[in-house]
């Protein structure tokens, strides 16, 4: 009981210490989504230098590179470095961005150091080693060395705003850099022109350079004289870089309120972790009071079972003593009882008895069949060895036997040869003494008397000797002779097969040729026809004849087409022979027309989506330029053809069109007019 006191104390302390978990978890989660909201809003304002470094990407690729160059390598470098400049500074009004941006001009993309160190370190490793044209600054003033020309009170009695350095936000460092290369402190601005009188602020002398509404004023004093000035205006052009702006405050805000929240989730995980420890003690108490109780339940469980256990037993014991009694008062039918299980157990061990002889008998059989059965096993086991062994021996006998059959044949061999050349040698020999004198051969009989063959080869190399000694011959001549002739046989070998190996590759070639060169010269004669028809029917005018060869040569590499013409304007075109286009002997107007007849020729034999034509009008007089535009006009124009795309320059007026044909006319330069009265465009060029 105590302990159950005990757990229904703990219950409610696990219950509330879980609802304050789930609502710290809650006000986390809220804290958490409040923070991602002003994640986003800073990513919003952030976005603003990412556009901005996408800008100069586009403009200035170099002032790219460099800007990631110093983002990956801050540890070669001793101080801050702010760049490009367009990036580290945040106009205040947007209304001033186009004259903020005309006013820095290239600083805009100028990186500015702190440290004179670093202004080395980024030129020696961009400028010197990269070779990169980039702007690179160093500082050596502040800010109280470029106080304004006139107080700001009596700026405005000009009808001036301000000076530009005040409408931009950036670190001080920064704003001395943009004031000792762009003035920006002896610059001012005015809302609009008629705010301000010219001739005041020329005799004024004061501003050099000022901006009113979307004009930019220069002014400029001669140094003789009576120091006439001299004003200069240009037209302000749209801002490129500062086509937005950060509010600093804002995002400072951000960041205060983002610091809060990120404190407060601190506090929360600190609550958190300070309830989950208690959480865990609680529970562990819980844990230890439960087990205590389910030890408590196990041994009243261990109790109840032994009193029941003993009920049971006792329940049986009184069954066993009735059980007694009954018996005790019956003795005579047990002993009768005993005497037949006496009887039925004595013919059960008699045949028993009877069983365990048989089994016997069994057993010596089986032991004896077992013997048996070994001993067949080895037999055979020999048997099969013996087999074995006794094969072996017979194939080994065998082979044996064919070798020998095979060395008696070649012994035979060699033996019915050497006696067909002894035979043809003792009828030489007999041929060779029959008319030599009667000495002669008596000397040669008692010479071959008693001499087996080695001693007549002995003999014969002894007086071969004797006959050397004669004649000197010089061993290197033998040996120069058998070295050329071994020579002589590899060439002749190496011969054979180099020409057996030409012949296949010639074969090759033919039978590769047969397969592709008739259809090649079907293909060609086809152009060729189309090419020809394009000169005799459609341009009978002209006064050409064309033809398309396949220029041949004994290597394949420098096959070729050869498009063939005759002269513009020749009297007689079939006695005119037909000549190869090249640079020399035709024009450039004879070449062009002759190359977009091919083309026209290829048309209706190659298919591709579409054709481009680069200047083919380019030195082609007025007649054949206008036949040349209309037929590429008429083929072009035809359905289900290949697209035309044909760049040129210029083209001859009245040609001839087609309602299929588009005209695109590329107007390029530094400024293009946003909108174009085209029709008053056209109208004043036909006046003129």
């Amino acid at each position: 009981e105590d302990v159950v006191r005990r757990l229904r104390e703990l219950q409610p302390q696990l219950n509330d210490n879980k609802f304050n978990q789930d609502e710290i978890n809650s006000k986390a989660n809220m804290v958490d989504r409040e923070m991602q909201g002003i994640r986003r809003q800073l990513r919003e304002l952030d976005d603003v230098k990412r556009r901005r470094l996408e800008t100069i990407r586009r403009v200035d690729y170099q002032t790219f590179l460099a800007y990631e160059w110093l983002q990956q390598n801050q540890d070669k470098l001793s101080g801050r470095v702010f760049g490009p400049v367009c990036m580290e500074i945040n106009i205040k009004d947007m209304q001033y961005a186009d004259a903020i941006e005309n006013a820095l001009g290239n600083v805009n993309k100028t990186f500015v150091c702190e440290m004179e160190q670093d202004y080395h370190t980024i030129t020696r490793e961009l400028c010197d080693n990269r070779r990169m044209k980039i702007n690179v600054f160093c500082p050596r003033a502040t800010m109280d060395s470029f106080p304004p020309p006139i107080p700001h009170q009596q700026l405005r009695s000009y009808g001036f705003v301000s000076y530009l350095l005040d409408l931009i936000e950036a670190p001080p460092q920064l704003q001395a850099a943009l004031c000792d290369t762009s003035k920006l402190h002896t610059i001012p601005l005015a809302r609009n022109e008629s705010d301000i009188n010219h001739d005041v602020i020329k005799s004024n002398r004061a501003f050099f350079k000022y901006y009113a509404g979307e004009t930019s004023y220069s002014v400029s004093f001669s140094k003789y004289g009576q120091r006439f000035s001299q004003v200069f205006t240009n037209r302000i052009k749209p801002s490129r870089f500062f086509t937005a702006t950060m509010n600093i405050e804002e995002k400072h805000e951000l960041e205060r309120q983002l610091y809060e929240c990120q404190a407060r989730l601190n506090q929360f995980d600190q609550s958190l972790s300070d309830l989950k420890k208690e959480h865990g003690n609680i529970q562990k108490s819980i844990e230890l009071l439960q087990s205590e109780r389910n030890a408590i339940n196990e041994e009243k469980r261990k109790n109840q079972r032994a009193v029941n256990e003993f009920e049971r037993l006792k329940v049986r014991l009184g069954s066993k003593r009735d059980q007694l009694q009954r018996e005790l008062d019956q003795p005579a039918s047990i002993m009768n009882e005993e005497n037949e299980l006496r009887k039925e157990f004595s013919k059960i061990a008699k045949k028993r008895g009877q069983l365990v002889i048989q089994f016997k008998k069994i057993m010596e059989e089986s032991m004896q069949l077992f013997s048996g059965r070994i001993l067949a096993t080895l037999k055979h086991m020999q048997a099969s060895a013996d087999l074995n062994a006794l094969e072996r021996q017979t194939q080994d006998r065998d082979d044996a036997l064919k070798q020998a059959h095979t060395k008696f044949k070649e012994a035979d061999a060699r033996f019915n040869s050497a006696k067909s050349e002894a035979k043809r040698l003792l009828n030489e020999a007999n041929a060779g003494i029959e008319g030599i004198d009667a000495e002669t051969s008596r000397a040669l009989q008692e010479l071959s008397q008693g001499m087996t063959l080695e001693e007549l080869e002995d003999a014969v190399a002894s007086e071969r000797a004797k006959a050397d000694l004669h004649y000197a011959v010089d061993s290197r001549v033998i040996e120069t002779y058998d070295a050329r002739k071994a020579e002589i046989d590899s060439i002749k070998s190496r011969l054979a097969i180099k020409t057996s190996r030409l012949a296949k590759l010639t074969s090759d070639i033919t039978t590769l040729k047969e397969k592709w060169e008739p259809r090649l010269n079907s293909l060609v004669k086809e152009i060729s026809k189309e090419f020809s028809n394009a000169f005799d029917r459609k341009y009978p005018c002209i006064g050409c004849a064309g033809e398309v060869r396949v220029s041949t040569h004994e290597d394949y590499d420098k096959w070729g087409i050869d498009i063939l013409d005759t002269d513009k304007g020749s009297v007689n075109r079939d006695n005119e022979r037909l000549q190869v286009l090249t640079g020399q002997r035709q024009s450039g107007g004879e070449r062009s027309v002759s190359t977009i007849m091919y083309l026209m020729a290829l048309q209706e034999l190659s298919k591709t989506p579409f054709r481009v034509v680069d200047e083919i009008n380019q030195g082609m007089d007025p007649r054949n330029e206008r036949l040349v535009h209309s037929q590429m006009v008429q083929t072009a124009c035809r359905p289900n053809t290949s697209q035309y795309f044909l760049i040129t320059p210029k083209l001859l007026p009245d040609l001839q069109y087609h309602e299929r044909m588009k005209i695109l006319c590329i107007y390029n330069g530094e400024w293009q007019p946003e909108t174009m009265n085209w029709r008053k465009y056209i109208n004043d060029k036909k006046k003129s």
